[in-house]
């Protein structure tokens, strides 16, 4: 089997390159050791067939993304189905989403107890944002990700994470810390945490942060205004984060500005995800 992580983007030289974190949880779960980043390696439909052509069983591997980013990987999976003899499986939230129509084998549970298969990635030819390295943008590559829970306790009704994960499941600090060292040791400096909501659990955050301080990253993570504290985020900049994503919302509770104000004031620079013209706005 092979995995595939399908491509749909323009490369840009400010964008980021991200390692294909579900291509490795799958591989480790199903024990394969073979996977196509396509997206990395800029490939076109027709290349990216030309390479997986005459293998039994493909996967292709489309991570957590909403449907608006991931309907246009479909591209590459019509191919698919057109010219290979083999198997084609679709996973992520898009197919997850259509259940009622699709056949769907539910993996999400088993693959949270797993650690990715990082064995099978190169990280020096996966970069960082250009914002994320404004301190030195010739320090972009090397770009690790992680997650430390999936899911999210909320339940906005314009989310659709839900989907996937009924609540949230928190990794044990010490796996997750020992996951960071291990691509710390690979050669990461750059590193993302990709929970949906990492600044939730001030006990949580707190562990990782004291495991993490020493290994000198320059990390971002997803905040919200009504669950970051103060003590938080001086346990957070002092662990490497310098970069917090706020998303804000006419639906959300706390104060933004307070929010803002405290993150600049320890240091962390705020990035902003807005949403417009919800039901019930004025």
């Amino acid at each position: 089997m092979i995995i595939v992580n399908p491509n749909n983007r323009t490369p840009g030289k400010f964008a980021a390159i991200e390692p294909p974190i579900w291509c490795a949880y799958l591989a480790s779960y199903l024990k394969t050791d073979e996977i196509l980043d396509a997206e990395m390696e800029g490939l076109s439909i027709g290349e990216t067939v030309d390479r997986i052509n005459g293998r039994d069983c493909v996967l292709m591997a489309m991570g957590v993304n909403p449907s608006a980013s991931s309907t246009p990987k479909m591209g590459v999976v019509n191919e698919l189905r057109k010219r290979l003899k083999g198997n084609v499986s679709v996973s992520g939230l898009h197919p997850q989403g259509l259940e009622d129509t699709l056949p769907i084998v539910t993996l999400s549970p088993k693959l949270r107890g797993l650690a990715p298969s990082w064995d099978l990635i190169d990280f020096s030819k996966y970069k960082a944002h250009n914002w994320h390295c404004f301190h030195d943008l010739d320090s972009r590559w090397n770009y690790g990700v992680v997650y430390s829970s999936f899911g999210c306790p909320f339940n906005c009704y314009f989310c659709n994470i839900k989907t996937l994960y009924k609540g949230i499941t928190f990794r044990e600090p010490q796996d997750v810390v020992d996951e960071i060292a291990y691509l710390v040791s690979r050669g990461v400096r750059n590193l993302k945490f990709c929970d949906e909501l990492f600044a939730l659990n001030e006990k949580h955050v707190s562990k990782i942060c004291d495991g993490i301080k020493d290994f000198n990253l320059n990390i971002w993570a997803y905040a919200r205004a009504d669950t970051i504290t103060k003590e938080m985020l001086v346990k957070m900049k002092g662990a490497g984060f310098n970069w917090l994503a706020y998303g804000f919302d006419g639906t959300g509770k706390g104060d933004p500005y307070e929010a803002v104000r405290m993150t600049r004031d320890v240091g962390i620079n705020v990035m902003g995800n807005f949403m417009f013209g919800l039901p019930g706005e004025t």
